[in-house]
């Protein structure tokens, strides 16, 4: 698990096993970063979100609701991921910020 400086894991939120969670990343709520999981870039895990295993959660992304990323999955640009939705294997979204 590691953690940089300037990132935080607030009120239950957890980090695990070979987590990674850097540049700013707020990981709240009953969040959970977990596996070889990223995030980064200012991006946020909320509420009841999973980022598991490979995947990369990038560049001011938000994570919340129970939505699920994992596998090699890739979420980036200030992409949302919210509610129940998953994203997982090798699929990618995309946000609309720079170079998006």
């Amino acid at each position: 698990m590691r953690i940089d400086k300037g990132s935080m894991v607030c009120e239950n939120g957890m980090v695990s096993e070979e987590a990674w969670v850097s540049g700013g990343s707020i990981v709240r709520g009953c969040a959970w970063v977990t596996g070889k999981a990223y995030l980064g870039g200012g991006s946020v895990a909320r509420d009841q979100a999973l980022v598991a295993q490979d995947a990369r959660v990038e560049e001011r992304s938000e994570v919340g609701g129970r939505a699920q990323v994992y596998g090699a999955a890739e979420l980036r640009n200030g992409a949302q991921l919210l509610g129940d939705e998953k994203l997982f294997g090798e699929q990618r979204k995309r946000g609309m910020g720079p170079g998006g």
